[in-house]
Parts: C-alpha cells; sequence; structure tokens
C-alpha cells in the first residue's frame, strides 16, 4: 500500500523535489512555480528562502507568513502546495487565496491532488485558521473536483475566470 505524506520545505530538500519542480510549468492554471526551467545550482537559495518565509523571515512587500508543502507518495514527490498564514485582512490572502496547489504532470488523474488539498488544510486548521479560500481556474475542472470533494463551497464569483472556494475548518 502505497505511503502517503506531506512534508513541508526544508532547506535540506534534495534533488528528487527539484526535478518533480520541474514537471510543473512556471504559471499553470494561476500556479506559480518560481523553481520551473531554474537551473539546479539556484535550488538551494530557493529553498533557504522558503524556510525562512514559514518563520516570517525575508518577507518582501505585501508577502505574509506561509509554508510549502510536498506530497510525497512513498519516497517520491508527486505534487507540492503553498499555504498563507493570514487572514482576509491580508491583501496577498484576499487577492490569491491561502491555498495554492499543483500536481507534477506525471502524477495527475490519480487522486493525489484530494490528498495534497486535504492536507493542505489540515495544516491551516494547525495553524489557527477557521476558514480558507481557494482560487481555482475556471478552466482547472480537475480543480473543481478537487475542491468540491474536499468540501469547498462557490460562496462569491468576483473574479473573472476563477471560483472562489471556501472551507470552513471548525
Amino acid at each position: 500500500m502505497e505511503k502517503i505524506q506531506l512534508r513541508r520545505l526544508q532547506a535540506t530538500d534534495g534533488e528528487n523535489v527539484y526535478r518533480m519542480l520541474q514537471q510543473i510549468g512556471a504559471n499553470e492554471n494561476d500556479f506559480t512555480n518560481s523553481m520551473y526551467g531554474k537551473p539546479k545550482e539556484e535550488f538551494a537559495a530557493w529553498l533557504q528562502r522558503g524556510d525562512g518565509f514559514y518563520y516570517g523571515r525575508g518577507l518582501l512587500p505585501g508577502m505574509v507568513r506561509n509554508g510549502t508543502y510536498w506530497l510525497f507518495a512513498d519516497e517520491t514527490p508527486v505534487g507540492y502546495g503553498k499555504l498563507r498564514f493570514a487572514g482576509l485582512e491580508a491583501p496577498a490572502v484576499a487577492q490569491y487565496g491561502h491555498i495554492g496547489y499543483a500536481v507534477a504532470k506525471p502524477y495527475r488523474g490519480k487522486g493525489y491532488g484530494v490528498k495534497l488539498l486535504a492536507g493542505l488544510l489540515a495544516e491551516a486548521e494547525k495553524e489557527g485558521l477557521k476558514e480558507v479560500m481557494l482560487h481555482v481556474n475556471r478552466a482547472n475542472n480537475a480543480s473543481y473536483k478537487t475542491a468540491a470533494r474536499c468540501g469547498g463551497v462557490i460562496r462569491e464569483d468576483k473574479y473573472p475566470g476563477m471560483w472562489e472556494f471556501w472551507f470552513s475548518l471548525v
């Protein structure tokens, strides 16, 4: 039986994570993967920045404390997600939502999106968030189904081309 695990980004993450990041485009369905297409020599510094963001260090103007998480199937990274730990009063959260996630191309259509989103929702609850918002590109039917399967409810329709899903964590 496959062992599924959500792991927080660590500054020591290895080449298997780097390779997975190369299988998710730079901006697929409005999910930003800033490591796509970057040389491996930049990976360690990217991990260091991401680790700092979790602790609130090195945040650029407008950023909020956030975490990056890898979804592993056995010992293979298959996708990743980002979670903002602030409330809706933060402009970054109001504009982009609390969560973003993507599954690497070779692993799509296998249920990993549901496992990844469910894991990110559990992390949001651990961080004390009571309600979480997720924007889903209307062209991304797979993410629409994933959000619905994880209990998301469309509450507003204020962004063109996007669904706004809400998850109650209480």
